[in-house]
Protein backbone atom coordinates (compact mmCIF):
# COMPACT_ATOMS: atom_id res chain seq x y z
CA UNK A 1 0.00 0.00 0.00
CA UNK A 2 1.26 3.45 -0.86
CA UNK A 3 2.04 6.17 1.67
CA UNK A 4 1.43 9.85 1.01
CA UNK A 5 2.94 12.66 3.04
CA UNK A 6 0.76 15.71 3.62
CA UNK A 7 2.70 18.90 4.24
CA UNK A 8 1.45 22.14 5.67
CA UNK A 9 -0.71 20.76 8.48
CA UNK A 10 -0.94 23.63 10.94
CA UNK A 11 -1.76 23.32 14.66
CA UNK A 12 -5.43 24.18 14.20
CA UNK A 13 -5.93 21.50 11.52
CA UNK A 14 -3.99 18.95 13.59
CA UNK A 15 -6.19 19.58 16.63
CA UNK A 16 -9.36 19.31 14.54
CA UNK A 17 -8.23 16.06 12.92
CA UNK A 18 -7.23 14.50 16.24
CA UNK A 19 -10.47 15.63 17.89
CA UNK A 20 -12.65 14.30 15.08
CA UNK A 21 -10.77 10.98 15.06
CA UNK A 22 -11.14 10.69 18.83
CA UNK A 23 -14.91 11.31 18.57
CA UNK A 24 -15.21 8.42 16.11
CA UNK A 25 -12.82 6.22 18.13
CA UNK A 26 -10.47 5.72 15.19
CA UNK A 27 -6.88 6.66 14.45
CA UNK A 28 -6.11 9.93 12.69
CA UNK A 29 -4.98 7.91 9.67
CA UNK A 30 -8.27 5.98 9.55
CA UNK A 31 -10.24 9.22 9.92
CA UNK A 32 -8.34 10.89 7.06
CA UNK A 33 -8.77 7.87 4.78
CA UNK A 34 -12.49 7.71 5.52
CA UNK A 35 -12.87 11.45 4.91
CA UNK A 36 -10.99 11.26 1.60
CA UNK A 37 -13.11 8.31 0.45
CA UNK A 38 -16.30 10.23 1.29
CA UNK A 39 -15.21 13.39 -0.50
CA UNK A 40 -14.05 11.45 -3.58
CA UNK A 41 -17.13 9.22 -3.72
CA UNK A 42 -15.16 6.07 -2.96
CA UNK A 43 -16.78 5.15 0.32
CA UNK A 44 -17.28 1.39 0.65
CA UNK A 45 -20.78 -0.02 1.03
CA UNK A 46 -21.30 -1.20 4.59
CA UNK A 47 -23.31 -4.34 3.86
CA UNK A 48 -22.50 -6.14 7.11
CA UNK A 49 -22.82 -3.19 9.46
CA UNK A 50 -26.23 -1.80 8.56
CA UNK A 51 -28.13 -0.25 11.42
CA UNK A 52 -31.78 -1.09 11.70
CA UNK A 53 -34.18 1.04 13.68
CA UNK A 54 -37.53 -0.18 12.41
CA UNK A 55 -38.51 -1.60 15.83
CA UNK A 56 -37.15 1.24 17.95
CA UNK A 57 -40.67 2.53 18.60
CA UNK A 58 -41.48 -0.51 20.76
CA UNK A 59 -38.19 -0.69 22.65
CA UNK A 60 -38.64 -0.12 26.36
CA UNK A 61 -42.35 0.64 26.28
CA UNK A 62 -43.57 -2.16 28.55
CA UNK A 63 -44.57 -1.26 32.05
CA UNK A 64 -43.28 -3.43 34.89
CA UNK A 65 -46.73 -5.05 35.15
CA UNK A 66 -46.80 -5.88 31.42
CA UNK A 67 -43.31 -7.38 31.65
CA UNK A 68 -44.29 -9.56 34.60
CA UNK A 69 -47.41 -10.77 32.78
CA UNK A 70 -45.34 -11.66 29.74
CA UNK A 71 -42.74 -13.49 31.82
CA UNK A 72 -45.51 -15.42 33.61
CA UNK A 73 -47.09 -16.41 30.26
CA UNK A 74 -43.73 -17.73 28.99
CA UNK A 75 -42.80 -19.70 32.11
CA UNK A 76 -44.23 -23.02 30.83
CA UNK A 77 -41.91 -22.92 27.80
CA UNK A 78 -38.93 -23.44 30.09
CA UNK A 79 -40.23 -26.74 31.47
CA UNK A 80 -38.78 -29.91 29.95
CA UNK A 81 -40.93 -33.01 30.28
CA UNK A 82 -38.24 -35.67 30.51
CA UNK A 83 -40.73 -38.48 29.82
CA UNK A 84 -41.17 -37.22 26.28
CA UNK A 85 -37.42 -37.47 25.57
CA UNK A 86 -36.74 -41.13 26.45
Amino acid sequence: MKAITVRGVDNQLEKKLKGAAREESVSVNQFILKSLRQVLGLEKDRIHTKEFNDLDFIFGVWSEEEFELFEKSQKDFGIIESGLWK
